[in-house]
């Protein structure tokens, strides 16, 4: 009786088996070399791969640190950067350029172009070029917005949006001394830099950053002023710019400010 085994089915088996073991033998070698390779790099190149290098690490420090979302925001950093320093741009919102690209598109210089230069006439060059005109008074939102969205991404500025930064005492802003060293926002992260400038509307780093500040007009005692600082406003018929007026104590009592009823308005005859 013939048994069941044979050796022709084993020797294919067997040859099987062999190349399975020496595949696993090969990728373990490979596995192992770019596992050394790895380890035998320099720390900065490991550094660059896992993402703790560069403008946006957790430990660079900036020449030049932005916060703000107006425009003013905008071309701070862009000077910055054109004269080559490491700038990054921390933008509170998502949003670029603040009123002027956001309504604010009527402006006030009514054609004279020499009433203002450098970067800003290189933002309203833009706009016209936008219209295909050499010149435009009025501009729309949107196109102020991509203009300066494109003169940040040709001068090559790290921005960062929607970083808002900590007001918390003590957590978003390290001083060094009287320097600011870094912000931290309310995501987490945090900014280190040089030096920084605050580009909001309100002043929300310097606040935050403990700079004193004056609401109103000094008195004349403070810096020896021979000019009464407080100012006439008899003619201020809005009483909530009255008020703050006179919590500034820039103003007499309001008893003693005449506050006449408006005239009632002309109406036109005309249908």
């Amino acid at each position: 009786m013939k048994s069941g085994f044979s050796v022709s089915h084993f020797s294919v088996h067997l040859s099987g088996l062999h190349w399975l073991i020496l595949g696993l033998l090969y990728l373990s070698t490979v596995i192992n070399y770019a596992d050394s390779q790895a380890l035998s790099a320099p720390l900065p190149t490991l550094r660059t791969e896992l993402g703790l290098t560069g403008p946006n690490s957790p430990d660079a420090i900036h020449d030049l640190v932005v916060y703000g979302d107006s425009s003013g925001a905008v071309i701070a950093a862009i000077a910055a950067k054109r004269e080559g320093r490491s700038v990054i741009w921390v933008n509170p919102t998502g949003f670029a350029g603040g009123m002027s690209a956001s309504g604010l598109g009527a402006t006030d210089f009514l054609g004279r172009r020499n009433t203002f230069g450098g970067i800003a006439s290189e933002f309203y060059d833009r706009i016209a070029a936008a219209y295909g005109m050499d010149f435009v008074r009025s501009f729309e939102p949107h196109v102020g917005k991509q203009v300066f969205e494109q003169m940040i991404a040709d001068a090559g500025v790290t921005a960062v949006y929607n970083e808002k930064l900590d007001r918390t005492s003590g957590k978003g802003v390290t001083m060094d001394g009287k320097r600011i060293a870094a912000i931290t926002t309310l995501s987490g992260k945090t900014y280190r830099g040089k030096m920084f400038i605050d580009a909001t509307y309100v002043g929300d780093l310097m606040a935050a950053a403990g700079v004193t500040y004056t609401v109103g007009r000094e008195p004349e005692s403070q810096y020896g002023e021979d000019i009464d600082s407080k100012v006439s406003v008899q003619d201020v018929a809005y009483p909530a710019l009255r008020d703050k007026l006179l919590a500034a104590k820039q103003v007499v009592d309001a008893s003693q400010v005449p506050n006449p009823k408006p005239k009632a308005a002309k109406r036109s005859s005309t249908p």
